[in-house]
């Protein structure tokens, strides 16, 4: 069973929450052929934890006859329907566009929405952690005093050592994900949109098979979207440099090695923690 090709395949924005995935969405979503808008978390609600693999897995070991096992259904052509059905929604709001999600979290999903959708392109942002972790802890910085919506904000919000485990977890998946499924995914640095925007997004455009175009670069270098800081000052995330030493430690301890494997410190500039040499490499055991 296969979608329709009418239109550009879906595309998927993952990566760690904070990294830029709506940015990077929004930025696409300037090209001609694209469209965006917000976030399915429904998606995770239905078919996150891996639910429609486990009813599908229930069917074959009925001892009844059941209709998956009677009509010899096979886990691809049930998963590929129920996402067709999916992909007919957001089509019909995207018109002939090609239509973008951007929900981070889908990251830890991002297997299951390859067999929903069997054409869908991936998008793996990587942001310095150090920029990330720094943006969650104070992304309820700006509906302080609203205890009603703070208490629905996620645990790495609040919770330095949270926020560390939640962008190097979620950077793993990613990195794991793109590994496994080279032909259909692509990891992007934000550090490197920045320094190099028409290089990069004429790269992820020929990625998606679309022809270049000027809006996704000039959307990225001009616009500024879901800050977690009031002014465009902290928007580079330097904010690091004034953590406890306690708080480089911690980020060290889950975060440091693979800052370092991937080459985030030369995307940054080759930025450095004086005090703390966190992204000197350590040499390895012979």
């Amino acid at each position: 069973m296969t979608q329709t090709t009418d239109r550009p395949a879906p595309v998927f924005v993952i990566g760690s929450a904070r990294s830029g995935t709506t940015a990077l969405a929004y930025a696409l979503a300037t090209h001609s052929a694209l469209w965006t808008s917000a976030e399915t978390q429904f998606l995770f609600k239905l078919f996150g934890n891996d639910r429609a693999i486990a009813a599908y897995e229930d069917a074959q070991r009925e001892t009844a006859e059941e209709w998956l096992g009677v009509e010899h259904v096979s886990r691809s052509e049930f998963l590929g329907a129920l996402g067709q059905g999916i992909d007919a929604l957001l089509r019909s709001r995207a018109g002939r566009c090609g239509w973008i999600d951007h929900t981070p979290h889908y990251v830890h999903m991002a297997d299951t929405l390859a067999e929903l959708f069997p054409t869908a392109r991936f998008v793996h942002i990587l942001r310095d952690g150090r920029h990330v972790v720094d943006s969650m802890i104070h992304f309820g910085d700006r509906i302080d005093g609203d205890e009603t919506r703070l208490a629905d904000l996620p645990l790495w919000s609040a919770d330095f050592t949270e926020a560390c485990q939640a962008w190097a977890t979620s950077v793993r998946a990613g990195l794991d994900f793109c590994t496994r499924n080279p032909g259909r995914s692509r990891t992007v640095v934000s550090e490197e949109l920045t320094a190099r925007p028409r290089e990069q997004f004429a790269m992820l455009l020929g990625f998606l098979g679309l022809p270049s175009e000027p809006g996704p670069a000039h959307w990225w270098t001009t616009q500024r979207v879901n800050s977690s800081f009031a002014t465009a000052k902290r928007l580079a995330g330097s904010g690091w440099r004034t953590w406890t030493p306690a708080q480089h430690d911690t980020f060290d301890r889950y975060c440091g090695e693979l800052l370092t494997e991937h080459g985030l410190a030369a995307a940054a500039g080759g930025e450095r923690d004086p005090a703390r040499q966190l992204l000197q490499p350590q040499p390895r055991a012979a």
